[in-house]
């Protein structure tokens, strides 16, 4: 794989999870403001991931049933004592922050990538450092 297809694949792969966990986490927001911040999260990650699936032209991996089960699994078991939009952007946050070490990592790593799919991924990169500024004011 190219690294264009392979910076591209993590992309997908990344926000493709953000998109499963945020469905999850609206249908669990008892709050109205804290869920109209997740439907913006979500929108942010839609528009990347459609991007990311522009971009590469071929039809990227999905994330495996089993990944996904599990992260479904813990999202539930995190979720279950404590639902509070606090909680939750605390969870939110530390997803968040290991999307920025990842993706800081792969643009290092992935210095022949394409201009456009560089900016995609800086992009993404820039959309999860937001995402922990606006969790941040729904900590208490």
């Amino acid at each position: 794989m190219d690294q264009n297809t392979e910076l591209l694949d993590f992309i997908y792969k990344n926000t493709e999870m953000g998109l499963s966990t945020l469905d999850r986490l609206v249908g669990i927001a008892e709050d109205d403001h804290f869920k109209v911040a997740l439907l913006t999260q979500k929108e942010e990650y839609h528009k990347i991931f459609a991007e990311a699936k522009q971009l590469a032209g071929v039809e990227l991996e999905k994330t495996g049933a089993m990944a996904k089960f599990s992260a479904y699994m813990m999202l539930e078991l995190k979720t279950l004592a404590d639902n509070s939009p606090s909680h939750i952007a605390e969870m939110l946050i530390q997803g968040s922050t290991m999307g920025v070490v990842d993706m800081t990592k792969r643009l290092k790593e992935y210095t022949c990538a394409s201009d456009e799919v560089r900016a995609l991924a800086q992009k993404l990169l820039e959309t999860e450092q937001q995402n922990i500024e606006t969790m941040k004011g729904f900590l208490r």
